[in-house]
């Protein structure tokens, strides 16, 4: 058996490495019984956070493998996710300016 650490996997494809650390950080970080989660490392913000990245990765590495050419659609969660952030980005900042706003 081959360990994604260990230096007899040093697979150059980069594939499956991807699907490795999906796989790794879900064990890792995401199972309750995983260290980071058994160890209280993790908040549930973080949690959610990185399950949100390892969830858009396995997308993306899924559609490549189909190999049809598709990148807009494997990149379709991460744009998604972008434009989430800048709206609530936009949302913070107007709040932020009319609380200025309302000091002057």
């Amino acid at each position: 058996m081959r360990y994604f650490l260990h230096e007899e996997s040093q697979d150059p494809s980069p594939d499956l490495s991807a699907d490795r650390v999906c796989q790794l950080g879900r064990a890792w970080a995401i199972n309750p019984d995983g260290m980071l989660q058994r160890n209280g490392l993790l908040s549930k913000a973080q949690t959610d956070e990185l399950e949100t990245w390892l969830d858009m990765i396995s997308y993306a590495v899924m559609v490549l493998l189909e190999g049809d050419g598709q990148l807009e659609e494997a990149l379709w969660g991460y744009r998604e996710y972008r434009k989430e952030r800048e709206a609530k980005q936009d949302q913070v900042l107007l709040f932020l300016l009319f609380r200025r706003l309302a000091f002057i």
